[in-house]
């Protein structure tokens, strides 16, 4: 009789142990499904910071839709990593040359740089960070490292 109230004993421990690491393994797996919606929507809606402004360059609200990746992740998967390293570089070009003509000097500047830092990001060759169009001025251009424009003339198309 002693023998089978031990081994009682023994077994009532083992099943409450067993309770307690389900229970901290359910914590972890809980915390890495909401780690991963989190990064899947991220962040919801291109809210950023903490006064609730929207975001235009890093996750802007046009390119996050809940429950859905945003949308460069979801071309990288379809596409491939050498067509959205393409995307980006092509994008960069098209934000310098409109460098103040439609959302601000510094807003397109932000978004140049932006799809700079992706597209080196994906393996990009830096080389052709160097293709800028014709309207940037050279000599301007090359002094900010390439990433800023020193003066946007709308009427002429410069920066």
């Amino acid at each position: 009789m002693v023998i089978l109230t031990a081994i009682a004993k023994i077994l009532m421990g083992l099943f409450i142990i067993a309770l307690v690491l389900a229970f901290i393994t359910a914590i972890f797996l809980l915390g890495a499904i909401v780690a991963t919606l989190g990064t899947a929507t991220q962040p919801l809606f291109g809210r950023d910071r903490e006064d609730d402004e929207p975001e235009m360059v890093n996750h802007p609200d046009h390119y996050n839709r809940p429950g859905q990746k945003e949308c460069i992740v979801e071309m990288e998967e379809k596409f491939g990593t050498k067509y959205v390293q393409h995307f980006c570089l092509l994008s960069r070009y098209k934000y310098l040359y409109r460098c103040g003509l439609k959302d601000g000097a510094t807003q397109e500047l932000s978004k140049a740089n932006w799809y700079r830092n992706k597209f080196l990001s994906l393996g990009g060759d830096d080389e052709l960070l160097n293709i800028v169009p014709d309207n940037a001025k050279a000599a301007a251009y090359r002094r900010m490292g390439g990433n800023a424009c020193i003066k946007k003339e709308a009427t002429s198309h410069e920066c």
